[in-house]
């Protein structure tokens, strides 16, 4: 199955671009959003068959069942997607915050030890005198 975008179904088609957009959002043809939900792609025999029907004034029920089926199947995996960039990106938030934490302790410490040898050194040399 491949993808045309919106204004490759919209010379197939007949219509505007932004129209075949709105047909894929209202179900009316398969579709999905993809780039990061940016953009609509749709497959010709899917314009081809809507325009068809449309032609004929029918839309068979065995079309609608193939969209429904369609558009679900999609949605899910975008759904999915979603959820594990989500999830990737809360691990990644997660990791940087406490390498932050751990470093913050570490230069913490050398700048605590630091302290303390350079007022050892004072005090020896204070009492030197």
């Amino acid at each position: 199955m491949e993808y045309i975008s919106l204004k490759e179904a919209a010379e197939i088609s007949g219509y505007a671009p932004d129209y075949v957009g709105q047909l894929i959002r209202a179900g009316k043809l398969p579709g999905k959003q993809v780039y990061s939900n940016v953009a609509w792609v749709t497959t010709e025999e899917a314009v081809r068959a809507y325009t068809a029907g449309k032609q004929s004034g029918i839309v068979s029920s065995e079309q609608a069942g193939i969209e429904k089926d369609f558009n679900y199947k999609y949605l899910k995996l975008e759904q999915r997607y979603q959820m594990l960039v989500k999830i990737s990106l809360y691990g990644i938030a997660t990791v940087l915050v406490v390498f932050a934490i751990l470093l913050f302790y570490a230069l913490s410490v050398s700048f605590d030890n630091k302290i303390q040898q350079s007022a050892l050194h004072s005090a020896q040399s204070q009492q030197q005198k």
